[in-house]
């Protein structure tokens, strides 16, 4: 693709923390998207899937494993480059994105990818994260007595 018409993005593998002021921090599992044309970052949180963070980096930071990256109201440390892709952002850049029926949603190719996860359409399933997802505990009302026991 022409660099006029790609978009080029890298996703990272990160642990991030809303408790920027506290001494002690809870860390969470996370995604970081940023773009190279613009440096604008997308943090998503892997356990819910909700997008957490968006905002501008600086173009002089490097995302290397072991980094700390403030963005804003959120502390980020990068773990591993999960993958480099590239998307067809045309219809987008000329704004015809949703005028013609035929229009459809940018089509991702990927440039490079980590041996540590598995990609599926538009989801990316982490194999640690699942495993960590199954092993949390429901979690139930203050005050309820536990099912099983019996009062």
């Amino acid at each position: 693709m022409s660099d006029l018409t790609a978009s080029r993005f890298r996703e990272y593998k990160v642990m991030y923390t809303t408790d920027v002021i506290q001494k002690r921090k809870r860390w969470h599992d996370g995604t970081l998207r940023v773009f190279d044309f613009n440096n604008k970052c997308f943090l998503k949180d892997d356990i819910l899937g909700q997008l957490v963070e968006t905002s501008f980096v600086d173009g002089s930071i490097a995302f290397d494993e072991g980094v700390l990256v403030k963005l804003e109201g959120v502390l980020v440390e990068v773990e591993y480059l999960l993958g480099v892709y590239e998307r067809d952002a045309s219809s987008v850049i000329c704004g015809s994105l949703g005028k013609h029926p035929e229009d459809v949603k940018p089509i991702t190719k990927v440039l490079w990818e980590s041996e540590e996860h598995q990609s599926y359409g538009d989801y990316k399933v982490v194999k640690n994260v699942t495993r960590q997802a199954e092993q949390r505990p429901r979690w139930r009302p203050v005050g309820l007595p536990h099912p099983r026991s019996k009062k």
